[in-house]
């Protein structure tokens, strides 16, 4: 059982925009509350010192600092390439009749799953896809006549990415370099459909942006429908994994623009049992991190079991927003050395014994949160 409610929850997240300090855990505006800053608008701006952009940046590795102390996250995660053994176990008569309807089942190293992008499963000679909606294109050893990707939504939006054989700052962030060969122009590729910065490929494109790339409307963004990863068989082969909930990613489509047509290698999308159905070939407990295998499984044991997955809960509590808050508050304490942001009199606590209460209020919240594991010897 978990909770999934509670009127304690922080809500004025709806917009997460750390340039304007506004961040999953807490924004400026908390912060800001917090210390007592006399602000016009209640909040960090262009105009403050520090800058909404620089709060933002503090926001951002607090809400790193408090997931890796408690061990999980209330924020979306993606965790890739996540590998597993597999102990294969025949139903026996006894697991029959107390309904134990699954042959293996792996422990996810975390917990709160939103979705599994991918699960894919060793079966003697390749990887068995079971659960995603997804695509592929394998670039060519003339990838550079690949212009344009399309991937299109169910409801008819779709995104345009360009292929494109500049280098440096004429290489601009909704592209992806094509022309260094096939294996590099699926990094580049991948790293657009994430939105991430190339840190694969930059050392060789000197690519100066961080990739990003919205839909038609202008609105969309492309990392918020599609995930893409590298196949391991195949380096040059790019899986794309929609993101939409159950079996809606049926509906969308991939195709490519390029001449002659020898630049890439087109897999439409296609489902394996995103449902999760009890009665289907896998299905999971998702806030445990508990995977069960009914019908389809791998034929080996070590490192049979391949994961990509999406963590965070649908919740922030509040707790967390008041931690987060506070370390957000206690990290401009201590950049404040000219004690123009926070004012200080004698008749009030100092700026080291206000960082020193905060942080410690913090963390001992964060200690008392923490996920622990239990071994025991039966």
């Amino acid at each position: 059982m978990s909770k999934v409610l509670s009127p304690s929850d922080y809500t004025d997240n709806t917009v997460v925009n750390y340039d304007a300090a506004q961040g999953y855990y807490c924004s400026g505006k908390d912060i800001v509350a917090l210390l007592q800053i006399p602000s016009d608008s209640g909040t960090f701006s262009s105009n403050t010192s520090p800058t909404a952009v620089d709060v933002g940046r503090i926001i951002k590795r607090v809400e790193d600092y408090i997931d890796e102390r408690i061990g999980y996250s209330y924020r979306p995660n993606v965790y890739s390439d996540e590998y597993h053994n597999f102990e294969f176990r025949p139903l026996t008569h006894a697991q029959r009749f107390n309904y134990v309807d699954y042959i293996g089942f792996i422990q996810l190293e975390r917990t709160k799953i939103r979705k599994i992008i991918s699960l894919e499963v060793w079966q003697g000679t390749e990887y068995k896809q079971l659960a995603s909606n997804h695509a592929s294109i394998t670039f060519n050893s003339d990838a550079d006549n690949v212009s344009n990707v399309r991937l299109t939504l169910p409801d008819g939006g779709y995104f345009d990415l360009a292929g494109s054989a500049d280098f440096g700052s004429d290489l601009t962030a909704n592209e992806f370099n094509n022309k260094l060969g096939p294996s590099t122009t699926a990094l580049d590729f991948a790293s657009l459909v994430n939105e991430q910065y190339p840190t694969k490929t930059q050392q060789f494109t000197k690519q100066q942006l961080k990739k990003a790339k919205t839909a038609n409307d202008g609105i969309r963004s492309v990392s918020d429908y599609f995930y893409a990863y590298i196949d391991t068989e195949n380096s040059s082969k790019v899986q794309i994994t929609s993101l939409l909930p159950g079996n809606d990613g049926d509906s969308c489509t991939i195709a490519a623009v390029q001449s002659p047509t020898n630049g890439c290698t087109l897999v439409d999308f296609t489902t394996s049992g995103v449902e999760k159905k009890r009665t289907e070939d896998w299905w999971m407990i998702g806030d445990e991190g508990k995977l069960f295998f009914t019908k389809e499984f791998p034929y080996l044991n070590n490192n049979s079991v391949r994961v990509n997955y999406i963590t965070g809960s649908s919740r922030v509590p509040g707790y967390i927003n008041e931690v987060a808050t506070k370390l957000a508050a206690s990290e401009l304490l201590r950049h404040d050395d000219s004690t123009v942001l926070i004012g200080q009199t004698e008749g009030g606590i100092d700026a080291k014994t206000k960082y020193d209460e905060l942080r410690k209020d913090a963390n001992a919240l964060l200690d008392s949160k923490r996920r622990m594991a239990y071994f025991m010897n039966l």
